[in-house]
């Protein structure tokens, strides 16, 4: 019986996607995300009667939410990325150095 190596192609995406990056999760947290700045806009909108902030707050939110949960190509989203530094910057660095002395075994003529 011929073993033959199980080939596992890199970069394949856990989900279908819309758009590279954005798939039915992000669709869901991005609708829900415009919902709430819409409501918060409108707000505004009725406290202060400024109509450029509740405009800029409610654009500004949403393109935020879209920048911070699309994947990139290695399937992670800022968070992800985020979670993963702060994981490993408190990891315990180990470096293993050797001391050697290359001039101590030299022999000198006397």
């Amino acid at each position: 019986m011929k073993k033959e190596k199980l080939y596992i192609p890199t970069k394949i995406l856990d989900s279908d996607d819309y758009i590279a990056g954005f798939g039915n999760k992000e669709l869901v947290v991005t609708g829900v995300v415009s919902v709430v700045s819409i409501l918060a806009g409108l707000y505004i909108y009725q406290m202060q009667e400024n109509m450029f902030l509740a405009v800029a707050l409610a654009i500004g939110t949403i393109a935020a939410a879209i920048f911070l949960i699309r994947r990139d190509g290695c399937n992670e989203n800022v968070f992800q990325k985020v979670k993963i530094l702060w994981k490993n910057s408190r990891m315990q660095r180990q470096y293993k150095y050797f001391y050697t002395n290359i001039y101590e075994d030299i022999q000198y003529e006397e």
